[in-house]
């Protein structure tokens, strides 16, 4: 056999071994283990073997943030679905604070998605593109099941980068100190009351749907005169 022969053998060969290679199916870690403590709506502590214990974040879905309304409900309701129980945990990756992501089963159930359907949380679309969680949130809406049968409540991601945002905000403009150097004040609207409550107050910032306003918009909140 010549050195082309060969050489086109060989060429063969190797497209022969690399597509056995990527017909092969990945196939995703799955860890089993019994949950021992529910974190809130989305994340969860799982037992495995060894005693070791593994935190968890449900993937595709996000959950009312502590001090969010409907949040102790979420929180229940995935307790009531997990919480003592033997569950499979379909591994998908590690999110930024070290957790491991993934979706859990119990008795073939699809613990996410049935939050999901309960109206316990919404689909997380930044993430996720799964067609199945984005139709449950569809259908929960429509039933006003959950947190949807009230106001339209506030994602959860909005909540965080509004926590995020810097104190002292009139609007959208940054505080400051005016011309006679007295420190601005920030505001805040709560657009379901119409209340104004300032930067003092405990409502500010934390009122289910709101945003930054001027001093003169709204009634004043009737604890810290706004």
């Amino acid at each position: 056999m010549d050195v082309l022969a060969t050489r086109r053998v060989l060429f063969r060969f190797i497209l022969l071994l690399g597509s056995a290679f990527l017909a092969e199916p990945v196939v995703a870690e799955t860890i089993n283990g019994k949950v021992v403590g529910v974190s809130d709506g989305d994340s969860l502590t799982l037992l495995i073997s060894g005693n070791r214990q593994v935190k968890v974040r449900l993937d595709g879905i996000d959950a009312p943030e502590s001090g969010q309304e409907f949040s102790q409900n979420a929180k229940e309701g995935l307790s009531r679905l997990v919480f003592g129980r033997e569950v499979s945990l379909r591994v998908t990756g590690k999110d930024r604070y070290e957790r491991t992501l993934g979706v859990i089963f119990v008795g073939g159930v699809n613990a996410n998605l049935q939050l999901v359907r309960q109206g316990l949380a919404w689909h997380f679309k930044k993430y996720s593109d799964d067609q199945e969680l984005a139709q449950a949130e569809i259908d929960a809406r429509a039933a006003r099941s959950g947190l949807w049968a009230g106001f339209d409540p506030m994602p959860p991601w909005e909540y965080r980068a509004l926590k995020k945002r810097p104190q002292g905000i009139i609007g959208s403009a940054p505080a400051g100190s005016d011309s006679s150097g007295a420190t601005a004040t920030a505001f805040w609207l709560n657009t379901s009351s119409n209340a104004r409550h300032n930067s003092s107050c405990r409502w500010f910032g934390e009122t289910k749907r709101g945003r930054y306003c001027g001093p003169e918009e709204g009634k004043a909140c009737g604890e810290c005169g706004g």
